[in-house]
């Protein structure tokens, strides 16, 4: 199995592949401004067909990019698009318990 994440340019530029039959770009952006205090972060959907290319750099220039750090944003992108999925699923039934939690109580 291939990594979806590389280090380039001696760790100053990480690249993810995030595949589009998993990852929505709604799902990319919220991860991305999530992350923005740390990371520059741009994205490439149009080069490739199946797969979203996103490009990471350190906004401290001081530091390098490591692998770890290239985990963590997957499995940010992973959360993030799991719960976007469960929301999409579920989010009608979560909207109706929490409207009837605040609704005012009826008098019998």
């Amino acid at each position: 199995m291939d990594v979806p994440f590389r280090l380039e340019d001696d760790g100053k530029l990480g690249i993810i592949t995030a595949e589009k039959q998993f990852f929505t770009g709604k799902c990319i952006l919220d991860v991305s401004a999530e992350v923005s205090c740390l990371y520059h972060v741009s994205y490439d959907a149009r080069s490739d067909p199946e797969a979203i290319i996103i490009n990471v750099s350190l906004k401290d220039e001081d530091r390098r990019l490591t692998e770890d750090d290239l985990r963590d944003f997957m499995n940010r992108l992973i959360d993030h698009q799991s719960w976007l999925d469960l929301n999409k699923e579920f989010g009608e039934i979560r909207e109706k318990i929490v409207a009837e939690a605040f609704s005012p109580l009826k008098k019998l």
